[in-house]
């Protein structure tokens, strides 16, 4: 039987990344080297804001913007990896994610987050699960979701279409990337709050709440077409 490839966005969907860690450290960080570069970046926004804060600075030709991106990567990489040793897994990833891949089916992982990142998550609680994963590239923002790159990355080293394939996320971002690379997309809601803000995007979108529920969807969607 031909399985559908199965594609996970990471931070929300697999993890609580930041459940139990303080971005405020990181943030402020960038905002000291951010304005030693000149560019403004508040204590208040986002650290993932710092990318689009270089992309719209006047002023700089795009191999500055590309020195700036790579470093203001490097402490996002440096913070995941502390976080992700901490971090909150969703219930039941550790258990089925391998049980899954154990039982034939391709899996692999599109995400914001670093490749770095998400390989550490996959040795510290899914015993060491080896699949592909297309992550952040720190030269390149712009390919983050919602622009398809790394599921149209992750789905190629899979040797799956979108139409044979499930992409499985938590945010708008990820949506919107399905429906760009016409992948069916599927929700993954570990609290109320996932709940309610996927059921705003659309109310036909097929949801699960943990990775018990997302093997029993899986299995009556597995044959792909």
């Amino acid at each position: 039987m031909d399985r559908r490839g199965l594609v996970f966005d990471f931070d929300g969907t697999m993890c609580r990344l930041f459940q139990n860690y303080d971005l405020s450290a990181v943030v402020n960080e960038m905002c000291v080297r951010m304005n030693r570069h000149g560019i403004p970046f508040s204590a208040e926004q986002d650290a993932f804001d710092v990318f689009d804060a270089i992309r719209s600075r006047r002023g700089l030709d795009a191999e500055q913007k590309k020195v700036l991106f790579r470093e203001m990567n490097g402490v996002l990489v440096s913070a995941e990896l502390d976080a992700v040793r901490n971090c909150g897994p969703v219930h039941g990833v550790g258990e089925i994610l391998p049980r899954l891949y154990g039982e034939g089916y391709p899996i692999g992982i599109a995400t914001n987050n670093s490749r770095e990142c998400v390989l550490e998550f996959l040795n510290l609680y899914c015993n060491g699960l080896n699949v592909p994963v297309s992550g952040r590239i720190g030269a390149q923002p712009q390919l983050m979701k919602p622009d398809p790159f790394t599921l149209r990355e992750t789905l190629r080293e899979l040797n799956r279409t979108a139409a044979d394939a499930l992409f499985f996320g938590d945010t708008g971002r990820d949506h919107e990337c399905a429906q760009r690379m016409r992948c069916k997309f599927v929700g993954v809601a570990p609290t109320e709050k996932k709940l309610k803000r996927l059921q705003e995007i659309s109310p036909g979108i097929d949801i699960v709440s943990d990775y018990y529920e997302l093997k029993e969807y899986v299995d009556r969607t597995s044959v792909a077409k």
